[in-house]
């Protein structure tokens, strides 16, 4: 299984990260991540905002390859909206099960990246 979208992540470190597809895989076996080994393009979080299945982050600089709202007036610049779907799958492969859910960044539909259900004992 290999997956062919973009990603992002949110760091421990409060910063958004922006990874650009690249066809060249990272990894071999039954899951291969196929990212820049860098992120393309990155901010710091200033505030995040939680109303209902709508997490809003809130920053001073632009991220390239996501679709954000560019604010006018207050202390932050740019606004990244994350709304959980609430639609939760399951994926069961030969080798490993994993659990996973949609999301909609910016308007483009997103998947979290799959925890195993079961542990083969890697």
């Amino acid at each position: 299984m290999s997956f062919t979208s973009n990603a992002l992540r949110i760091t421990s470190d409060g910063y958004l990260e922006f990874y650009k597809y690249n066809k060249k895989p990272l990894g071999g076996g039954a899951l291969e991540w196929n990212y820049v080994q860098k992120p393309s393009s990155y901010a710091k979080i200033s505030h995040v905002l939680n109303k209902g299945s709508k997490k809003y982050l809130y920053f001073q600089r632009k991220i390239s390859g996501v679709k954000v709202t560019h604010l006018n007036n207050g202390k932050y610049r740019y606004r990244l909206t994350i709304n959980n779907l609430h639609s939760p799958y399951q994926y069961i492969g030969k080798s490993y099960d994993m659990v996973a859910s949609f999301y909609t960044v910016g308007g483009t539909k997103y998947f979290e990246a799959p925890a195993r259900a079961n542990n083969s004992g890697d």
